[in-house]
């Protein structure tokens, strides 16, 4: 089961806080670089993933698979040895991710990283495939150079330990820079227990 991996990396108590479909239509740009690991990006101001520890391991992504991926039609790629620290990230202005937009708007900032990025992994996978990544490594996706669309689904699983979205989130509208969405109500949204049992009640189910 898709699970038994997560327990092994993160423990037994486990939760699905997002699940999030990806499409890379024909001849379009793919998903920037980004490192995931505190979502600082979606409303510049706060993270949505709070840890116990944030220099843990408290998340992993399973990434599927809907349409055969490689290079040619957009498959992600993965910069090894980048997750051991997270990086400064420059913040954008709306002129600056207007120029820079891609299929999904763009990323809000820019990561400094020192130096040149080592040489990528790229993760291809025949459909129905998945793998599991930490989005503290610097990753995205490259451009559909292909006549089809490139179709992925991941979820994202959390220690239950791991506080998703503050309070203040979730009683307010919620403001998601990256998809250029204001006013998301979170009054609906609920974490699904995966595995084991949550001790801590920081999370909706």
């Amino acid at each position: 089961p898709v699970t038994e991996r997560p327990v092994q990396l993160l423990g037994s108590d486990l939760l699905l806080w997002r699940t999030t479909f990806f499409d890379i239509q024909p001849h379009s740009r793919g998903t920037e670089l980004h490192q995931g690991s505190a979502w600082l990006y979606e409303n510049q101001q706060e993270p949505i993933i709070n840890p116990k520890d944030r220099e843990e391991l408290c998340q992993v992504t399973c990434w599927v698979a809907l349409t055969d991926t490689n290079q040619e039609n957009g498959c992600m790629l993965m910069y090894p040895g980048t997750g051991r620290e997270i990086f400064p990230i420059k913040l954008l202005d709306d002129a600056e991710q207007d120029k820079a937009n891609n299929v999904y708007g763009a990323h809000p900032a820019e990561i400094d990283y020192p130096g040149d990025l080592p040489k990528p992994n790229y993760l291809e996978a025949k459909a129905g495939q998945f793998f599991l990544f930490s989005e503290r490594y610097i990753h995205g996706s490259l451009d559909n150079r292909s006549d089809n669309s490139r179709w992925g689904v991941n979820g994202r699983i959390a220690t239950t330990s791991t506080r998703v979205y503050s309070q203040a989130m979730i009683e307010q509208d919620h403001h998601h820079k990256y998809f250029r969405v204001k006013y998301k109500s979170l009054n609906k949204w609920k974490a699904i227990l995966l595995r084991g049992e949550d001790h801590f009640g920081y999370n909706k189910y």
